[in-house]
């Protein structure tokens, strides 16, 4: 227990905090909560630090809303990896930074089509297959590791990588000369075609909400239950980066703050999925023939 400081005025000597934790209010501390129960809402925010630190371990703070707390779920959102069929389509996202660690996410989509709950728009499954977290190192540099990972992953070339718009088009001087992340890239990753993200005004919105579309259960037939249009490999959830969150770390932790702002230590990854979907990224049939298929760059021709 401790007095209540008032920011503006001080110490107020009439008013305490008193932090609780959940477990006080466990029946053996004369509450209502049992083991079972608290380790099942325990284990549901295991990858939501700002809830955890608020509703488990009592951090008074104010909670401001998760963006995809509604609808993201681990048992249906995160699946166990596999090696990714070669026949499908392979797609790449870009959070480009210079003062801080570069986010480069991987994706798939296959050929399940689904549509989407309120737009009615007809879209196909998409996974985040894998990541990269770079910090330190030039373009060129990165992108050595960006070609080691898309040739484990099955494949050379992506249809597209998408980039932030604002910070991707940006020029900025180098020695004598102006350049950019966008022009950079494709300089150096030639035959990869990049594009930008949206940036018009309200885009950050209207992609919440087509992230949440995508992340809503749907109807399979063929399953015979609920499956969501995205979902996360699990080693997309696995810490291999040290100090840096996860893609499915962030999604789970992605919050608005009080005045209806991003909060900005969890918005990277968010912003690298939402450039993706917003794209509606579709699966593209290959057709065989000698040589490579020009419908999807970097894929070997397949039997339609």
């Amino acid at each position: 227990m401790k007095l209540f400081e008032n920011k503006a005025v001080g110490i107020d000597a009439d008013i305490y905090v008193v932090r609780g934790k959940i477990f006080d209010n466990h029946v053996m501390s004369g509450g209502v909560l049992t083991d079972e129960g608290i380790w099942s809402y325990a284990k549901k925010l295991y990858n939501k630090p700002s809830e955890w630190n608020a509703r488990i371990e009592g951090e008074p703070k104010h909670f401001s809303g998760l963006v995809y707390g509604d609808e993201l779920d681990r048992d249906i959102h995160i699946i166990p990896s596999f090696e990714v069929p070669p026949e499908w389509t392979f797609y790449e996202g870009v959070d480009p930074h210079d003062g801080k660690p570069t986010n480069w996410g991987f994706f798939a989509v296959s050929d399940r089509k689904f549509v989407l709950p309120e737009s009615k728009r007809k879209v196909y499954r998409a996974y985040m297959i894998d990541w990269l977290t770079i910090e330190g190192k030039s373009i060129s540099a990165m992108l050595k590791e960006v070609k080691i990972k898309r040739a484990g992953l099955g494949y050379t070339v992506p249809h597209w990588v998408v980039l932030d718009a604002k910070y991707g088009r940006r020029k900025q001087q180098t020695g004598m000369s102006q350049t950019c992340w966008h022009d950079e890239l494709r300089k150096n990753d030639i035959g990869v075609p990049y594009v930008l993200s949206d940036s018009s005004p309200g885009a950050v919105d209207i992609g919440h909400k087509i992230v949440k579309e995508y992340l809503t259960p749907k109807f399979s037939s063929l399953e015979n239950s609920l499956m969501p249009t995205f979902c996360f490999f699990d080693r997309c959830d696995i810490t291999g980066y040290a100090m840096h969150l996860t893609p499915v770390q962030m999604m789970f932790s992605y919050a608005k703050d009080s005045d209806n702002k991003v909060v900005q230590n969890y918005k990277d990854w968010p912003d690298v999925i939402r450039y993706f979907l917003t794209k509606f990224p579709i699966f593209i049939e290959k057709r065989k023939y000698f040589g490579r298929d020009k419908t999807a760059p970097g894929h070997t021709a397949w039997a339609a």
